[in-house]
């Protein structure tokens, strides 16, 4: 199947997100300020030119499958102004070591016999400490979905543009879930669930998920066994809570083996929560990771709230507070000290905060703390890295948090905006933004020339010109004053949102 070519970026598949996994679990993956990194199979290099706006002194090599993923992704990087950034087409060779690689579909196109050679070869790419990051797609879950997938593939069949066919795709997976019986209650549920599920993954992964037949899932065990013989380990999952690190659900930890493994019991993991996807961070074999996670290993981090409490304070109502992540892990709270470091990242978002700056805004909000209150912090710390509720990193970001009289975004966002290829533009927090046109306009004007008020006359003449609508009452409306004032409440509430989705530079 022709490749699409969008890449869209996410916050995990990033060094710094990549380098704080490893530090939690005791290993010091490189420095990533001037790191080295390769990713193959990059498509149009959306996610390696995401990296290089945020890490200038950094390193990137991008490795194309076809003549047109090459040809958009130098075209970005040169709109971009992102020289640090440079793609090879397939048939090149690979040259140079590296300190993290990045494998998002490679894995899973060759056959499990071939894996072990594919593995060794990416490892001997690697910088003594460096990190490599395999996605390999997974059994149970995939099995389970496969029978929807091959009847989407027969709707496609004849369908040769890769964007067309992703519709029809889309298309044919609504009208499934739709169409079929109540009766048939276990296969109406499936098609149900794969219908909600795909409507938040992004056309690439669409695409490449559920058309693409040259993919081929393997157990977790069988993933395992092909890093045997390669100098290589399994460290963790990129996703922390996928993991379940302190719990098995339901009874299944009772009948794990009690000699198994690492490996063993995440297998058995895969089976009860019926996985689809992994995403595995690999080390060489001879470094020591340490499974135990607690307060040393969060003092050199940066955290993030995953999201805003409804009600903050409510926090400290209760002697006992519990969290729940997003996969479904709980956490429970009661020292004080600990509440009171989740309220102060909640206080500050979206922005990051270093181990030292959250012990600063306890002790500023508590009146004071002591050495086991700074010990809880770093336990309630990394028991919220591992469940997934607060996001770790190993730096602070290069997002501003808030907006100047002359805003700045990325050359990288400009760009994408101005050619208008793909409908979003990448923040500073390795996220894609989605943006219209009236959005795309004012991020084109965010180079650091033109003042809020430049923007507020922007769109004024914009609906002035008819280019844009203003209504009052339903009714087109060219009333001066109103036009005014509304692109002014425009504007500002375009960059509050700018700021808040880690668009601005600081």
């Amino acid at each position: 199947m022709e490749e699409l070519r969008l890449v869209v970026t996410e916050p995990l598949w990033h060094p710094s997100s990549v380098a704080a996994r490893a530090k939690l679990f005791g290993v010091d993956a490189p420095a990533i300020e001037n790191c080295s990194v390769l990713e193959s199979d990059c498509a149009d290099g959306g996610n390696l030119l995401s990296m290089a706006q945020s890490l200038p002194d950094a390193t990137f090599t991008g490795v194309c499958r076809s003549e047109a993923a090459y040809g958009d992704a130098t075209e970005l990087a040169k709109e971009s102004g992102l020289d640090s950034v440079r793609f090879l087409k397939e048939s090149e060779a690979v040259d140079g070591t590296y300190d993290y690689i990045f494998l998002r579909s490679v894995y899973s196109r060759y056959a499990l016999s071939q894996r072990q050679k594919v593995v060794n070869y990416f490892a001997s790419r690697l910088n003594p400490g460096g990190i490599l990051v395999v996605e390999s797609l997974s059994r149970p879950g995939w099995d389970y979905v496969e029978p929807i997938r091959e009847q989407m593939r027969y709707h496609t069949r004849n369908i040769n543009d890769p964007h067309e066919k992703m519709i029809a795709g889309r298309q044919f997976l609504s009208a499934l879930a739709q169409s079929v019986p109540d009766t048939i209650s276990q296969y109406k549920l499936l098609a149900e669930q794969e219908w909600e599920n795909s409507k938040s993954i992004p056309d690439i992964n669409f695409a490449y998920e559920y058309l693409d037949k040259s993919l081929i899932p393997c157990y977790f065990h069988e993933f395992a066994d092909s890093l045997k013989g390669n100098g290589m380990q399994y460290l963790c999952d990129l996703s922390l809570g996928s993991m379940m690190i302190n719990q098995f659900p339901g009874v299944m930890g009772s009948i794990v083996p009690e000699d198994s493994g690492l490996v063993e019991a995440e297998q058995y993991l895969d089976f009860a929560v019926n996985r689809t996807k992994r995403v595995s961070l690999l080390c060489a074999d001879d470094i020591e990771v340490t499974r135990q996670i607690g307060t040393d290993a969060v003092r050199d981090l940066y955290f993030s709230a995953v999201g805003l409490p409804e009600n903050p304070e409510s926090v400290f109502e209760t002697e006992e507070t519990l969290l729940q992540s997003p996969n479904g892990g709980v956490v429970s709270i009661k020292h004080t000290a600990g509440k009171a470091a989740l309220l102060a990242l909640a206080s500050v978002f979206p922005r990051r905060m270093s181990f030292a700056e959250l012990l600063e805004a306890v002790e500023k909000g508590l009146g004071s703390i002591n050495d086991d209150d700074e010990t809880v912090i770093g336990e309630v710390l990394a028991a919220c890295a591992a469940s997934e509720i607060v996001q770790i990193d190993s730096s602070a970001g290069a997002a501003s948090y808030e907006v100047t009289d002359k805003p700045v975004v990325s050359p990288l966002a400009r760009a994408q905006a101005a050619l208008g290829r793909c409908g979003y533009v990448s923040s500073l927090q390795h996220r894609p933004i989605t943006i219209d046109r009236v959005a795309s306009e004012l991020l084109a004007m965010l180079d650091g020339s033109h003042s809020v008020d430049d923007l507020v006359e922007k769109l004024q003449s914009m609906i002035e010109s008819g280019d844009l609508s203003l209504k009052q009452d339903g009714e087109d409306t060219d009333d001066a004053e109103l036009i005014s004032e509304a692109s002014d409440a425009q504007v500002r509430a375009f960059l509050d949102r700018f700021l808040a989705e880690g668009l601005l530079l600081g």
